[in-house]
């Protein structure tokens, strides 16, 4: 994907969730770029899981999804039902277990 058409893709839901979860959203941006390969990742393009996010546990109000494994005995990662979704549950992520570093 073009890095301009990602920006331009992506970006509405970044906002959203860095004002939600107190986070720059140019920094999440840059994040979920990193970790999608600038969206091309097929976790980013099938199941809208834009950090490479485990699917431990169980869906909740924060990952109304499901769980793919994406090889025989590979990982299971969370599958979302839409970008909205996948880039909350992320930026919710990071909050919650890296938040030292998002004072950085």
């Amino acid at each position: 994907m073009l890095k301009e058409i990602f920006v331009q893709s992506y970006y509405p839901q970044v906002n959203e969730a860095g004002i939600k979860y107190g986070i720059n959203p140019v920094v999440l941006l840059a994040q979920i770029a990193i970790e999608t390969g600038w969206g091309e990742s097929v976790l980013c393009k099938e199941h809208f899981n834009f950090g490479g996010l485990t699917g431990f546990g169980k869906p909740s109000e924060f990952w109304p999804g499901t769980k793919v494994q994406l090889c025989e005995k590979g990982l299971t990662y969370r599958s979302y039902p839409d970008t909205r979704s996948g880039i909350l549950d992320m930026a919710r992520l990071l909050r919650s277990y890296y938040a030292v570093c998002l004072q950085t």
